[in-house]
């Protein structure tokens, strides 16, 4: 069962995690002197800590650890491989996919290309949409070879696998698991954005975090998500 998550809750959380660090941790996240930004980095080690919210740390409700200027939180997630070189030669190539295969009415697609594109123009940039949210279609468009490839749709969790929500040839629901997911990509792919919807709720935005902690024997890209419903201007940005 889905729960809805209050303020109140992330707030009581929040501060609860960060009681439950040691003294010798904390003073040293608040501690201002040094690097100008420091940076608090969370390890993926395959376990149930990996979905803690952690953004939600806090001393108290006026100090939230995360919104703080010269914090920064990050999730690492090690790989088998090297990062290969970066030797894309502009214009980088843009695969936007666009999926609605919950069949949300709110579902805007105008509104979701639009907060996608803002930034992204030529020549610096080569764009391409993908607005039919078959599979059939998405694995004709990575024929193009994308250098980034842009979901923006539904998540879903089976089990604790995270999936891509899109539709099958006959307009059924198609759920593609992350290992599925990272067989597709064409080596071109040098990055995936999971973004979730701007113009409706998500099904399950949990699936996206899902997917991005894709097992490293089916390794993905480096790869962006949302863990958390976004507005318009945040996503753009």
């Amino acid at each position: 069962r889905r729960r809805t998550w209050q303020a109140s809750d992330a707030v009581e959380i929040g501060q609860r995690m960060w009681s439950s660090l040691p003294a010798k941790v904390r003073a040293t996240i608040l501690d201002p002197a040094g690097e100008t930004t420091r940076r608090v980095a969370v390890l993926r080690g395959g376990t149930g800590m990996d979905d803690v919210p952690w953004e939600w740390l806090n001393a108290g409700p006026e100090t939230t650890i995360a919104a703080m200027d010269r914090i920064r939180f990050v999730r690492l997630v090690p790989t088998l491989r090297a990062v290969p070189p970066l030797t894309v030669v502009p214009p980088v190539r843009v695969l936007v996919a666009i999926t609605d295969a919950v069949g949300g009415p709110l579902f805007q697609p105008r509104i979701e290309i639009g907060v996608v594109a803002a930034g992204l123009e030529r020549p610096v940039y080569d764009l391409r949409v993908v607005e039919e949210s078959r599979l059939d279609a998405l694995l004709e468009a990575l024929a193009w070879s994308p250098h980034i490839v842009q979901y923006v749709g539904h998540g879903g969790i089976s089990g604790s696998t995270g999936n891509l929500l899109l539709h099958d040839s006959h307009d059924g629901t198609r759920w593609v698991p992350a290992m599925e997911f990272a067989r597709l990509l064409p080596a071109s792919v040098r990055l995936v954005c999971l973004s979730t919807c701007v113009s409706t709720e998500n099904y399950e935005i949990g699936g996206l975090v899902r997917v991005a902690h894709c097992p490293p024997e089916f390794p993905l890209p480096t790869t962006i998500v949302n863990q958390y419903a976004v507005t318009d201007l945040a996503a753009s940005a």
